[in-house]
């Protein structure tokens, strides 16, 4: 397996981030300082890396501010949204519920769903099977 790594951003400019490999080796508590670091939170309402990407799997951890919202959407495949720190108000087209600290919820493929931060928030979002690839969460 060939080793994938990030392409070079604005707030990213060094580019030589592993996405994807045999071992893919992520420090959250790293990542969660640089994404605070950044530009996008700073002077935004939230900030988000990907920490893997392959053609089964994506992870990406987003750092939210109180009261950010992730606007209604669906997708083709499974998701699954695990809150590291704060709290969200996730509401579905099938039940709204909050999830704090250490909880997650499973969404199933074609669910749309929105998320509201209640309160700074970190969590990691997992994108399985069909949308894995897709650029547009």
């Amino acid at each position: 397996m060939e080793t994938k790594q990030n392409d070079a951003t604005y707030n990213r400019p060094e580019g030589d981030r592993v996405l994807d490999g045999p071992l893919v080796r992520i420090s959250i508590p790293d990542t969660i300082r640089q994404i605070k670091s950044e530009p996008a939170w700073l002077n935004g309402d939230r900030n988000a890396i990907t920490l893997l990407h392959n053609d089964q799997l994506r992870l990406v951890l987003i750092a939210l501010h109180q009261h950010a919202t992730i606007t209604g959407h669906a997708v083709d495949g499974a998701s699954y949204i695990q809150v590291l720190q704060g709290r969200i108000w996730l509401e579905t087209e099938i039940q709204s519920t909050s999830l704090d600290e250490g909880e997650g919820m499973a969404i199933a493929p074609g669910i749309l769903h929105s998320v509201f931060a209640e309160q700074e928030t970190v969590l990691t979002l997992t994108l399985a099977g069909l949308h894995a690839n897709d650029q547009t969460t």
